[in-house]
């Protein structure tokens, strides 16, 4: 929890220092920001101890190349899992302004449109979400430790 509060705050005075300027003006650059923040901050908690966080960022940077992918990663990492991934990146780094894609048509058609796609999406990667964790063999209780 330590580690994961410096991490934390080593992030806020980034912000505090004025990198906040660019994530204001580039919605894409705050979501790749936001991304990189909390999926790196997962890793103190994952990990045993420093030398495995380090590990960890290693194998997340493509240290140890794709020779060194478990039997377990390659298992997990089948065209549903890429798919969802992609699926996943999209959504987090592309705004759809389907407004301005659909000004012809009245305001609240293209709201309702919204509404059903983002739907449509989330469900779709609920389904592979679920298809994931069901093919998968063993997964451990990540908070048994706290």
């Amino acid at each position: 929890f330590v580690v994961w509060g410096a991490h934390h705050g080593a992030f806020l005075i980034l912000e505090r220092a004025g990198w906040a300027a660019p994530l204001l003006r580039h919605a894409w650059l705050a979501r790749l920001y936001a991304l990189l923040a909390v999926m790196t901050g997962w890793v103190w908690f994952r990990a045993h101890d420093l030398d495995h966080a380090l590990s960890f960022f290693g194998a997340l940077a493509g240290r140890g190349g794709v020779t060194d992918v478990s039997s377990a990663t390659r298992l997990v990492a089948h065209p549903v899992t890429i798919c969802a991934l992609l699926i996943g990146v999209a959504l987090a780094t592309v705004r759809i302004d389907l407004r301005r894609l659909l000004r012809s048509a009245a305001a609240r058609a293209a709201h309702v449109a919204f509404l059903l796609t983002d739907t449509a999406a989330i469900m779709l990667l609920f389904v592979l979400s679920i298809l994931t964790v069901a093919a998968g063999s063993y997964s451990p209780f990540l908070y048994f430790r706290f």
